[in-house]
């Protein structure tokens, strides 16, 4: 295997590691205020759904960084703007790729299918921010 091969795959391994870790972390981010509210995790729909996410921004990573090498801010500021359309073009194809991948693997309901949600919380703000909170309806 050449040199170069090998840097490919060291830089690939290291950024689906950075993305793991990533991953583990918004999982505890997310279960961790839950468990202190006393409320029970669906573990294995934190966990696929946080690390589905992860590694779909993972697989974009090369285009991502390849983009940042080839228009550098630091070359001319006026990629800053182009910089800024990336980005979006970035989200949005990291969500169309992301959202049929977790209805595929049962993240999401079924499309159709009514959940019954009961009120348990509701808060209002001052600029007539109202927050609410629902959960799943026992049956």
């Amino acid at each position: 295997m050449s040199p170069r091969m090998r840097k490919q795959i060291r830089l690939m391994a290291g950024l689906w590691l950075a993305w793991t870790i990533a991953g583990l972390f918004y999982i505890t981010q997310d279960s961790v205020p839950r468990l202190y509210r006393g409320q029970t995790v669906a573990w294995k729909y934190v966990f696929v759904g946080w690390m589905a996410g992860m590694y779909v921004c993972a697989a974009l990573t090369p285009a991502v960084l390849w983009f940042g090498n080839r228009w550098s801010v630091e070359r001319r500021v006026m990629n800053a703007g182009f910089h800024l359309c990336l980005s979006v073009v970035f989200s949005i194809l990291a969500t169309v790729i992301e959202v049929p991948v977790l209805l595929l693997l049962g993240v999401f309901p079924a499309l159709g299918e009514k959940v019954d949600l009961e009120l348990v919380e509701t808060r209002t703000f001052a600029g007539r921010v109202v927050y609410l909170r629902y959960r799943r309806a026992s049956d």
